[in-house]
């Protein structure tokens, strides 16, 4: 009889959704984790924020890392002692407030998806359809984007059962 271990599911064992995009899925994870205190320590960490720096979700990877208690590592270009610096502890608590009051807007382009989708194809400006909603710019913009990047999921999903079978 074999007996299999499961690993216990932790907060950073449950993929999220911006971890697709992050800049450091296909580096070496060791980079992001450096041992000690010296010249290849500091080196290493260096070299792991100048990832972080092109990433596009880095601020989602730091805000995660600083809600689920993150104490090794870099995150979102961080360190564990930059992670808690009172000064940035601020700045991450204001940019999450405005996330939160920008999300209702965002949650009804979702909900108007084929609407958006429909007057954006017929030439509508981004700011038009805003007003049209009641939502800012910004909100249609990433509802737009978030639509591609949801049908070229799906279409990439897709092509890879064509070749399956």
């Amino acid at each position: 009889m074999t007996t299999k271990t499961r690993r216990p599911i932790t907060p950073a064992a449950t993929a999220t959704s911006w971890q697709s995009s992050a800049a450091c899925r296909t580096a070496d994870p060791e980079l992001f984790f450096p041992v000690g205190k010296g010249p290849e320590a500091e080196h290493r960490t260096a070299q792991a924020k100048q990832v972080c720096a092109t990433c596009p979700v880095q601020d989602d990877c730091r805000t995660w890392a600083l809600e689920t208690g993150q104490t090794a590592g870099i995150w979102g270009g961080t360190t564990e002692a930059d992670r808690w610096d009172a000064g940035m502890l601020q700045t991450l608590r204001a940019e999450r407030r405005s996330v939160e009051r920008a999300r209702p807007a965002f949650d009804r382009c979702l909900a108007a998806q084929d609407f958006i989708e429909e007057r954006y194809a017929a030439g509508v400006s981004l700011r038009r359809i805003g007003r049209e909603l009641g939502v800012g710019y910004d909100a249609v913009r990433r509802a737009l984007r978030f639509f591609e990047e949801q049908a070229a999921a799906e279409q990439a999903a897709a092509a890879g059962m064509e070749t399956a079978a």
